[in-house]
């Protein structure tokens, strides 16, 4: 993601809310630092926490196969 403005990230805040509250796992991946700022200034990344921004689905994905064990 290159570009998203303030009410999308309020989208994105709130669907992400309602997923995390539903118990589902969120990884956010290959998110530039434009926008992870944006999403920083909007709360997304108190509420996911700094772990649920990965690199890439590979890292994100092994993460989690880690955390199983």
């Amino acid at each position: 993601m290159e570009t998203i403005d303030a009410s999308a990230a309020q989208i994105m805040f709130e669907l992400l809310e309602e997923y995390k509250n539903r118990g589902v796992g969120l990884f956010i991946t290959h998110l530039s630092p434009r926008p992870r700022e944006t999403f920083s200034k909007a709360g997304i990344v108190d509420l996911l926490g700094a772990d649920a921004f990965r690199e890439s689905v590979a890292d994100a994905i092994a993460l989690v196969e880690r955390s199983r064990y």
